[in-house]
Formats: C-alpha cells, sequence, structure tokens
C-alpha cells in the first residue's frame, strides 16, 4: 500500500489539541471544583479541529473501493476502541467507585459508550466515505449531503440511546468536510492572517458570552446551528494558523503523531494521578501553578506510556517479520 509522508504543522495542531484536551481533563480531576479553561469555550474548538483535521486525510482511499476504505476505519479507530474499552472499563469503574454490572458494561461497550469521541470519529468518517464514493469525489454535491445530515440532526428529537453517538457524528461531519475541501484549496496562513484569525475568534467570544450561548459536544447542546459553524471553522483555522507559526517542538510533533493513543490516556493518567495526589494529601490548595506542575506531570506520563507502547509494537513487527 502506498506510504504517506508526515506532515509537520498537521503533528504540531493535532499536539496542540491533545495537549489542550490533557490539560482540560488536569483540571477536572485536580481540581474537581471549576475550570479555568472552559469547555464551552475552548475544548470545543479543540475537538471540532480534531474532526477538520481528519478530513484532510478521507481523500487517501478516494480511489479504492468503498470496503477498503472503511475496512481502514475499522482498522485505526474502532479496533483500538474496543481494545481500550475492554482493558481499561472496570480499572475506571474501580477507581470511580461505580462498579456496575456485566450485562450494562457490555451494552456500554458495544453501544460506543466507553469513548464517545472515537466512536463519533468513527461513524463520521463511514458516512462521510459513502458520500465520497457516492458522488465520486464532487465537492459541491458532498457538501450538500454533509450539511443536509447536519441540517436533519438540527431538525429531528434528540436520540436517548445515541448508539455510537450518532448524535455528535452528524453535529461534527461538516468539519470533516471542511478539512477536506481546504486540503483541496489549503488558504495563506502567517502572522497577518494569525492577527486576523485571532480578533475574529475573541469577538465571536464575546458575543456568545454576551448573549450566553454555549456550545457543548458531550453531553451534546447546541441552539444556534449557523454560529456554532461558523464559530467551529474560525477556531480550526485559529489552531492551524498556530501550528504554521510555532517552531518545530518534538515534544509536541510526537504527542501529535500519537494523539490516538494519547487521547485514550488523557483520562484515566490525569484520573490515578489526581487520586493519588489526594491519597499523599497534595489536593489541589487554590494556587494553580499547582495545576502546571500536575499537567506537566500528566502529560509526561501519557507520553512515556505512549513510548513503551510502540517500542513494544515495532518489537513485536520485527519479531513476526523474521
Amino acid at each position: 500500500m502506498k506510504s504517506f509522508t508526515r506532515i509537520g504543522w498537521v503533528d504540531m495542531a493535532r499536539g496542540l489539541c491533545m495537549t489542550t484536551i490533557i490539560w482540560y481533563h488536569t483540571e477536572s480531576y485536580y481540581i474537581d471544583t471549576h475550570h479555568v479553561l472552559p469547555y464551552q469555550y475552548v475544548v470545543v474548538n479543540v475537538l471540532c479541529a480534531f474532526f477538520f483535521l481528519s478530513g484532510m486525510f478521507v481523500n487517501k482511499y478516494a480511489n479504492s473501493s468503498l470496503y477498503t476504505h472503511i475496512k481502514h476505519i475499522i482498522k485505526t479507530l474502532v479496533v483500538p476502541y474496543f481494545v481500550y474499552a475492554l482493558l481499561t472499563t472496570l480499572p475506571k469503574a474501580f477507581i470511580h467507585g461505580n462498579l456496575i454490572s456485566l450485562n450494562h458494561l457490555v451494552f456500554q461497550i458495544v453501544a460506543g459508550k466507553m469513548s464517545w469521541f472515537i466512536t463519533a470519529l468513527a461513524l463520521a468518517q463511514v458516512v462521510f466515505s459513502a458520500f465520497l464514493h457516492v458522488f465520486k469525489q464532487r465537492k459541491i454535491l458532498i457538501g450538500l449531503a454533509c450539511f443536509s445530515s447536519f441540517l436533519l440532526y438540527t431538525l429531528i428529537p434528540f436520540q436517548p440511546y445515541n448508539w455510537w453517538n450518532v448524535n455528535q457524528a452528524f453535529m461534527l461531519l461538516p468539519f470533516l468536510y471542511m478539512g477536506y475541501v481546504y486540503k483541496s484549496k489549503p488558504i495563506s496562513l502567517n502572522v497577518k492572517s494569525l492577527v486576523a484569525l485571532s480578533l475574529l475568534f475573541t469577538v465571536l467570544r464575546c458575543v456568545e458570552y454576551r448573549y450566553d450561548i454555549q456550545f457543548f459536544i458531550y453531553p451534546l447542546f447546541h441552539h444556534y446551528a449557523l454560529i456554532w459553524l461558523i464559530d467551529g471553522l474560525i477556531g480550526s483555522l485559529l489552531l492551524i494558523n498556530i501550528a504554521h507559526v510555532l517552531p518545530s517542538m518534538s515534544w509536541l510533533s510526537y504527542t501529535g503523531k500519537h494523539s490516538l493513543m494519547c487521547y485514550f490516556l488523557c483520562g484515566g493518567v490525569p484520573l490515578i494521578v489526581a487520586k493519588s495526589l489526594q491519597h499523599l494529601g497534595l489536593s489541589y490548595t487554590g494556587q494553580y501553578v499547582s495545576v502546571l506542575s500536575v499537567f506537566v506531570l500528566n502529560h509526561s506520563i501519557i507520553l512515556f506510556i505512549v513510548y513503551l507502547w510502540t517500542r513494544v509494537v515495532a518489537f513485536v513487527r520485527q519479531y513476526n517479520a523474521h
């Protein structure tokens, strides 16, 4: 199969997204009372940017069959989800003090509830790949299909069971399309565009704060479809612009390169670290500088686990090759 060269700024952008999410989870478990980094004003844009960046590479399999494309999605997203769910569900329930029945546990895993982001991304990619093949890569028709699906989602009642997080998948589907279009017709991003996008992003935030417009992806909540799309697009372009102008940082690029595995660890590691610190009498005391220290610890542990895992996988592959 054809190999694809990694793009430096894409790894940087994914690294920025993942770092923000690790910081958010650090606050969630270590402070446990409030957030300096608000989910509805920052984290939502990071999640939209993840979909945007994923959309840039969906055309890798555009000339292959739909079966091949879906098989790739299953291999890279669905299989890792089930491995993650089977390995971590019981330990997480034990740490949270929320041991549940086996039947409920199996339902949560099969229904895609153990990692809403991964399952929503997988489902959205399957839907988008179907559009890509049905409409023969005609961007206008694909766009109409994506935005019509999004509009349909906004009009129908909320799906309470939300299997494989179908609500979130259709809510974020337009950002896959935006990334797909951006890859074919990229715009010039530099310091001037960074200033312009930053100002626009700030104005949007002021308007949203003034009129109490809040966006949540999980749990799902939004009533301003057009503002949601504009907000997500501007936020994604701003993050990509930052990645373009930042000097290369090996730790950030490494985080982005292994963003999927980092995402699987970004909840469990901060939770275990926070519980351990509480047990040692090192709970949060109101000094926010301690959050920075715990964040660095969390991020370092996550990258170390990722490093060990990649070394083990590389060794196994080399051994099997012989």
